[in-house]
């Protein structure tokens, strides 16, 4: 995980990213990165009726907005080091429709937060096996 530093130790070049803290995608990734399904989203997505949204990619740990002119902008990022290859891959998308990905200053980096909760134990210790949360997985 990428280290996020409390507001006290912080200076501002450590609460955003920078295209040179970027990685180096593999042949893989560049290859889904230009695939037709992301080329289309992001297209969709640039339209000028969308001129000023923004939307959270829940996969990527993003948050981007359409800010004109072929330009998306990084609003927020997740501090998981995952987020960085797919601000990666989002780059190489945007570039391949002849756009421009704007991160530093911009781009703030929130903290990772794990979806997996641990339920609190029971009095005896063991946890609460009477309510069991079930999800559909597609």
């Amino acid at each position: 995980m990428i280290h996020t530093p409390t507001r006290e130790e912080a200076s501002p070049e450590h609460l955003t990213v920078d295209h040179n803290d970027l990685p180096i995608l593999s042949t893989d990734e560049v290859i889904t990165s230009i695939s037709e399904s992301n080329i289309e989203f992001l297209l969709d997505f640039l339209h000028s009726e969308n001129l000023g949204r923004y939307q959270y990619i829940e996969q990527l740990g993003v948050t981007i907005q359409n800010v004109g002119g072929l330009v998306v902008r990084c609003i927020t990022a997740s501090s998981h080091e995952q987020a960085l290859v797919s601000l990666a891959m989002l780059k190489c998308t945007v570039k391949a429709v002849g756009g421009r990905l704007e991160l530093a200053p911009f781009t703030v980096i929130v903290p990772y937060v794990s979806g997996v909760q641990e339920e609190p134990p029971h009095e005896d210790g063991l946890p609460d096996l009477s309510v069991v949360e079930s999800r559909e997985v597609a």
